[in-house]
């Protein structure tokens, strides 16, 4: 590991930071003027430098994540980079624990990030959390969805978005891992008012139209083959299951030209249960990742579910060092939760930050955790963890 300096970058550095983004990810050099642009916005972006070159890069996205129906601080952690010749040196190791420090110092209680290698951010903390990607259905099995209605779909212009945002923010708590977007998240997800092939369709209330029962985002591209077009649903939110059937029987009718829609995976459980076949396909599929940032934060804000009472001492590892190490009591009582340093107290499971993250947001079990060698204990005090921290399978729509 070689020495570099670690600071924030500014606007001169912009240009580097987006030079070494294009060269890691393929980014085409017309999103340059967009890109810093947005980035300069940035609530926290850092920089690993050597001799005054930028070697590597960090952004954090502050925003907040749906726990259990609780809204919890969230850090979504972007555009981490490093020059290909300066790879094996620490510095995405470094940028990270700067990264960490920087949430911790604002009250951000978690942190989730989409990996380009699993690897080096599970060392720094991180674990699997959620499926990120997408899957194929035939546009005919979305245009053959039953619970009719005769809602009335109708496309949205730049003068909808707060409609639009309203929306999603009376829906977004019911599901849990949905990101509580802030002003930087809305951002990346608003269209340009010209932006060619990306829609926005609704159903109004018919009691207030100013209002949306829901909405659908999607991108519309020529075919490969030459011949009709290919078509990606990037976000349905609905309401009640009448607009969300309304919604995608409306894709649905692009069948003629459209003979499969390409659907974020946020959206697979709902679609096994509207359509009247397993007509999904996998597609691209990643998998994002959770950490804890702040453990005392982090269970106080969070929901849990009605049963979950009682009291447990663990023993945690975390890398960072100024993460949650050592002996921890975590404490749950009629839905409120509290976790207290522990120093002499004889721990009852023993795990590692990351193990601990996962179970925290639902994506691997007590009992699973146990069997990856990645937490120890008697079972019945794995059984109790399991129950305090119980939380249903965490689905994020949100890619950045």
């Amino acid at each position: 590991m070689s020495a570099f300096e670690i600071r924030e970058i500014d606007d001169n550095d912009l240009d580097a930071y987006f030079d070494i983004r294009s060269q890691a990810f393929g980014r085409p050099e017309a999103d340059r003027i967009s890109w810093t642009t947005r980035v300069r916005d940035d609530a926290f972006a850092v920089g690993a430098f050597d001799g005054g070159r930028l070697v590597g890069g960090a952004r954090v996205l502050p925003a907040a994540q749906w726990t259990v129906g609780r809204s919890v601080p969230m850090g979504g952690v972007a555009g981490v980079v490093v020059r290909p010749e300066d790879r094996g040196r620490g510095v995405c190791r470094t940028l990270m624990e700067h990264a960490l420090q920087w949430m911790r110092d604002h009250e951000i209680s978690v942190s989730t990030l989409h990996p380009a290698s699993t690897r080096v951010y599970r060392s720094g903390g991180w674990e699997i959390a959620g499926g990120q990607g997408g899957f194929r259905v035939p546009s005919r099995s979305l245009a053959a969805i039953r619970f009719g209605s005769d809602l009335e779909v109708g496309r949205l212009t730049a003068q909808d978005w707060p409609a639009v945002r309203s929306c999603y923010e009376q829906v977004a708590p019911s599901h849990h891992g949905y990101v509580d977007r802030s002003e930087t998240f809305w951002a990346m997800r608003e269209p340009a008012a010209d932006a060619h092939g990306a829609f926005t369709y609704g159903v109004r209330d018919r009691s207030d139209p100013g209002q949306l029962l829901g909405y659908i985002r999607y991108r519309q591209a020529l075919g490969r083959d030459g011949w009709g077009y290919e078509l990606t649903v990037d976000e349905c939110i609905g309401r009640d299951l009448a607009t969300t059937a309304t919604l995608w029987r409306f894709i649905g009718a692009n069948s003629m030209q459209v003979e499969h829609t390409e659907v974020a995976i946020p959206h697979e459980d709902e679609l096994l249960l509207l359509l009247d076949e397993q007509d999904l396909r996998p597609g691209l599929f990643n998998r994002w990742m959770h950490r804890i940032v702040d453990l005392p934060n982090a269970i106080s804000r969070r929901g849990f579910l009605v049963d979950a009472n009682g009291e447990i001492a663990l023993q945690i590892q975390d890398p960072w060092a100024g993460g949650t190490g050592g002996t921890w009591t975590i404490t749950v009582v009629d839905g409120v939760g509290m976790a207290r340093p522990s120093p002499g107290v004889e721990p009852e499971v023993a795990l590692d930050i990351g193990a601990l993250s996962a179970l925290y947001i639902g994506r691997f079990s007590a009992a699973s955790l146990v069997g990856a060698g990645r937490a120890t204990g008697d079972q019945a005090a794995v059984e109790r963890l399991g129950r305090l921290l119980a939380a249903p399978n965490p689905v994020m729509a949100d890619d950045f």
